[in-house]
């Protein structure tokens, strides 16, 4: 059971301690029943990214949707940014996952038993198609507060990939050989970085990546472009929690909007919208879609308390999965960066190569 509120008590001293960590079909309705990757995936406690989960854990494998749902065919058109040292580029353009990528359990020291232990991690951030060969994700997947778009585009062409339908399509997959080549049509390098902001946390934070070549088999999403998002609305979110393959987080809601944020920066406001989905460092950049029409309203950005892996209680010897409510205390929900937002600082000739852009009327239907 997914919590719709919470409480905020305390939540203002939180927020100068780092809070903020990390073609779909229209109007039908979905039934929802640094660049060092050690650094990169440390980065929720340095003040980027989103992590914890909130009650029950509603991230759910692709296997787990029929593969012609809503959730799948959206699924398609995301993707996980990896680096250059976690992978190896085959003489036929394919890429293989490098041998030294370690599993979940190994990289956060996960007590036995904990989900997804057995399952690599090669991803730093993940992001979602919104042109022929456009990519969108967080501004702080490439550059640290008030990095430059020079420095972000270096970053792009000297180690940046994106992998698409990097994900289990069996539960029988196994967790790592089935996974350790990744087919030349689903590996793009990122060739530029044509649109970046990136100023503070829970602000600005986007990046607009340019693939070496034109994504073919898959359709560019349908944002939101204007209007407000209204609370209460019912959100899910695809992208790779803790760099794992693909997950999709099921059963979130957009929150009220509360104090302790809005007041955090008055010269510079937050901008997006408070949610409680399941997401970890990782899902940083990844689509936020509307439950019932399958349009983009935002990208996850920031926010929670930071509680991603914890100290299991009863063995300090390894950690375990932060469940707000469960075992830890969370007093923030995660924000995600609104679209129209985005969209609105786009120059008319980037926008002119965004393929799907509906207006907010269709996005609340």
């Amino acid at each position: 059971m997914k919590y719709n509120t919470l409480s905020f008590l305390g939540s203002l001293a939180l927020l100068f301690f780092g809070v903020a960590c990390s073609t779909p079909e229209q109007d039908v309705d979905v039934d929802v029943s640094s660049t060092d990757s050690e650094e990169m995936m440390s980065s929720c406690a340095q003040g980027d990214g989103k992590c914890d989960v909130f009650g029950e854990d509603d991230r759910h494998e692709m296997y787990d949707f029929d593969a012609e749902s809503v959730h799948a065919k959206l699924a398609r058109s995301t993707g996980m940014i990896t680096l250059q040292d976690s992978i190896e580029v085959r003489y036929d353009g394919s890429v293989r996952i490098s041998p030294l990528v370690p599993t979940l359990g190994v990289r956060r020291n996960l007590c036995e038993g904990q989900r997804f232990e057995e399952q690599p991690v090669p991803g730093i951030c993940s992001g979602f198609l919104v042109g022929p060969d456009l990519f969108m994700t967080a501004g702080h997947c490439l550059v640290r507060k008030d990095g430059t778009i020079e420095k972000a585009r270096e970053l792009c062409q000297d180690d940046l990939w994106v992998m698409f339908d990097y994900g289990y399509s069996s539960k029988d997959d196994d967790p790592v050989s089935s996974l350790e080549v990744v087919p030349y049509e689903n590996a793009y390098k990122c060739q530029d970085v044509i649109a970046l902001r990136r100023e503070h946390a829970c602000g600005h934070d986007f990046a607009l990546l340019k693939l070496d070549r034109p994504v073919e088999g898959r359709e560019a999403l349908a944002l939101r472009a204007g209007g407000k998002i209204e609370e209460g609305t019912e959100l899910f979110s695809i992208g790779h929690p803790s760099g794992l393959p693909k997950k999709v987080a099921l059963n979130s809601f957009v929150q009220p909007e509360y104090s302790p944020l809005a007041d955090y920066q008055p010269e510079n406001p937050i901008q997006g919208f408070p949610y409680n989905s399941d997401e970890f460092v990782g899902n940083s950049g990844g689509a936020v879609f509307n439950a019932k029409t399958g349009v983009v309203e935002g990208l996850s950005s920031c926010g929670s308390a930071g509680n991603d892996y914890i100290v299991n209680p009863d063995n300090d010897s390894c950690n375990i999965a932060g469940q707000c409510g469960v075992n830890t205390t969370c007093e923030l929900f995660g924000i995600a960066y609104d679209m129209p937002t985005v969209i609105g600082q786009l120059d008319d000739e980037v926008l002119t190569q965004l393929d799907l852009v509906v207006e907010a009327t269709q996005a609340s239907e």
